[in-house]
Protein backbone atom coordinates (compact mmCIF):
# COMPACT_ATOMS: atom_id res chain seq x y z
CA UNK A 1 0.00 0.00 0.00
CA UNK A 2 2.74 2.36 0.68
CA UNK A 3 4.25 1.58 -2.19
CA UNK A 4 1.51 2.58 -4.60
CA UNK A 5 0.89 5.77 -2.67
CA UNK A 6 4.79 6.56 -3.30
CA UNK A 7 4.34 5.60 -7.04
CA UNK A 8 1.11 8.30 -7.36
CA UNK A 9 2.82 10.53 -5.43
CA UNK A 10 6.09 10.37 -7.70
CA UNK A 11 3.89 10.61 -10.56
CA UNK A 12 2.05 13.49 -9.13
CA UNK A 13 5.11 15.52 -8.72
CA UNK A 14 6.69 14.14 -11.99
CA UNK A 15 3.55 15.63 -13.71
CA UNK A 16 3.82 18.93 -11.72
CA UNK A 17 7.95 19.30 -12.68
CA UNK A 18 6.93 18.87 -16.99
CA UNK A 19 4.19 21.05 -16.32
CA UNK A 20 6.55 23.85 -15.09
CA UNK A 21 8.76 23.34 -17.48
CA UNK A 22 6.02 23.43 -20.14
CA UNK A 23 5.01 27.10 -18.68
CA UNK A 24 8.22 28.24 -18.26
CA UNK A 25 9.25 27.24 -22.17
CA UNK A 26 5.82 28.73 -23.51
CA UNK A 27 6.66 31.97 -21.65
CA UNK A 28 10.09 32.36 -22.81
CA UNK A 29 8.67 31.51 -26.25
CA UNK A 30 6.01 34.11 -25.84
CA UNK A 31 8.63 36.99 -24.86
CA UNK A 32 11.04 36.37 -27.85
CA UNK A 33 8.61 36.46 -30.29
CA UNK A 34 7.25 39.84 -28.74
CA UNK A 35 10.28 41.13 -28.77
CA UNK A 36 12.09 39.67 -32.10
CA UNK A 37 7.81 39.87 -34.19
CA UNK A 38 7.44 43.13 -36.66
CA UNK A 39 6.37 46.60 -34.28
CA UNK A 40 2.97 46.63 -35.68
CA UNK A 41 0.03 48.20 -34.47
CA UNK A 42 -3.39 46.28 -33.50
CA UNK A 43 -6.05 47.79 -36.37
CA UNK A 44 -3.92 49.34 -39.00
CA UNK A 45 -3.75 46.67 -42.04
CA UNK A 46 -0.41 45.30 -42.49
CA UNK A 47 -0.40 46.62 -46.53
CA UNK A 48 -0.37 50.04 -44.81
CA UNK A 49 2.07 49.74 -42.55
CA UNK A 50 4.05 47.58 -44.49
CA UNK A 51 3.96 49.94 -48.03
CA UNK A 52 5.18 53.08 -48.24
CA UNK A 53 3.33 56.43 -48.39
CA UNK A 54 3.28 57.69 -51.95
CA UNK A 55 5.10 61.11 -52.78
CA UNK A 56 2.96 63.68 -53.72
CA UNK A 57 3.69 64.89 -56.87
CA UNK A 58 5.92 68.62 -57.75
CA UNK A 59 2.87 70.17 -59.74
CA UNK A 60 0.12 68.99 -57.28
CA UNK A 61 -2.27 67.87 -59.68
CA UNK A 62 -2.50 63.93 -59.37
CA UNK A 63 -4.51 62.30 -56.69
CA UNK A 64 -2.89 60.54 -53.79
CA UNK A 65 -2.87 56.79 -54.07
CA UNK A 66 -4.72 54.87 -51.14
CA UNK A 67 -2.23 52.90 -49.02
CA UNK A 68 -4.49 50.71 -47.47
CA UNK A 69 -5.28 48.56 -50.93
CA UNK A 70 -4.64 45.77 -51.23
CA UNK A 71 -1.64 45.17 -53.32
CA UNK A 72 -1.53 49.27 -53.86
CA UNK A 73 0.48 48.98 -57.02
CA UNK A 74 -2.83 48.29 -58.86
CA UNK A 75 -5.79 50.25 -59.46
CA UNK A 76 -8.77 49.91 -57.25
CA UNK A 77 -11.06 47.44 -58.85
CA UNK A 78 -14.24 49.72 -60.25
CA UNK A 79 -17.36 48.79 -62.51
CA UNK A 80 -20.33 46.88 -61.82
CA UNK A 81 -19.93 43.69 -59.82
CA UNK A 82 -20.00 40.39 -62.39
CA UNK A 83 -22.69 38.04 -62.04
CA UNK A 84 -21.70 34.91 -59.81
CA UNK A 85 -21.37 31.55 -61.60
CA UNK A 86 -24.46 29.07 -61.16
CA UNK A 87 -23.45 26.83 -57.87
CA UNK A 88 -24.24 23.07 -58.26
Amino acid sequence: MLNESLSSLNKVVTSLKVAALLTVLGAVVLAAGQRLGPDISPGVPVAASTVPAPQSPADGGAQPVATNYFPAQFPAPSGPVAEQPPTF
